[in-house]
């Protein structure tokens, strides 16, 4: 079945949208990024490290502790919660 002129123009104009909507949103981090002053940098870069470190080690933790904690399920149900388990 052969999509109609309407769902090719509709579909042609979600396209559009979505790259009009990325380039805002490029835009709008580009001048974000300019206007942020750069001389506190240094004074936030041990508590950023410190804060990536945390996060690191927590994510560590958790990976050796995952196999323990799906030992009884059967491997579908694992395939559901690795599904459910949300990503960015």
């Amino acid at each position: 079945m052969q999509p109609s002129d309407s769902d090719k123009s509709r579909h042609q104009l979600l396209l559009f949208h979505s790259e009009l909507a990325f380039l805002v949103r490029t835009f709008f981090f580009v001048l974000l990024g300019s206007i942020v002053p750069f001389r506190g940098m240094r004074a936030a870069m041990v508590p950023a490290l410190g804060i990536v470190g945390v996060l690191i080690a927590a994510s560590l933790a958790c990976r050796s502790i995952q196999p323990v904690a799906w030992r009884g399920l059967h491997p579908v149900e694992i395939e559901v919660a690795v599904l459910l388990i949300p990503r960015d």
